[in-house]
């Protein structure tokens, strides 16, 4: 099995993060498969994670003026997503990313050339979440590390 360098971005706004589901272009409605996610993507050959998480930040959500926060956790997060019929293992690397400026309540996003499916373009729909709040579940292990982002960021979250 081969193995791949990944990387997810916590991206905060205040006590928020922003997450996003994968619509489909004619109904709207989201593609159960898919979930609930966190951007993020593969590291390219040379690339360093910090670098990667911040590129991937930027081609997934469209915004500027993002800046990195701080490391997480990296390699000893390895994910098998073969239940999705991958045959590859991910490693990890989860980062805080900090952004300080207005966006609508939600918006939608098209990345035109995703590293996970070259050809193709993927649609976004972004929203945010309070982490004081009860959080919905990320897909695939992506919510591993909110309670060290949450500690971090010295917040509460109420346990409904």
């Amino acid at each position: 099995m081969s193995e791949v360098e990944k990387v997810f971005a916590y991206i905060t706004r205040n006590n928020s993060l922003l997450v996003f589901i994968h619509p489909d272009p004619e109904t709207g409605v989201p593609d159960p498969v898919s979930g609930i996610q966190v951007p993020g993507g593969t590291i390219k050959e040379g690339e360093l994670p910090e670098e990667a998480v911040m590129r991937e930040a930027f081609e997934e959500t469209g915004l500027t003026k993002l800046k990195l926060g701080c490391f997480l956790g990296d390699n000893q997060y390895v994910y098998d997503p073969s239940v999705y019929g991958k045959e590859v293992i991910h490693h990890r690397h989860f980062f805080h990313i900090i952004f300080t400026q207005d966006t609508p309540t939600s918006w939608r996003t098209v990345e035109k050339d995703p590293s996970d499916d070259p050809g193709h373009t993927v649609l976004f729909e972004f929203y945010w979440v309070s982490l004081n709040d009860v959080i919905p579940e990320l897909v695939a292990g992506q919510g591993l590390l909110l309670d060290k982002l949450i500690a971090r960021m010295n917040l509460k979250k109420n346990e409904k």
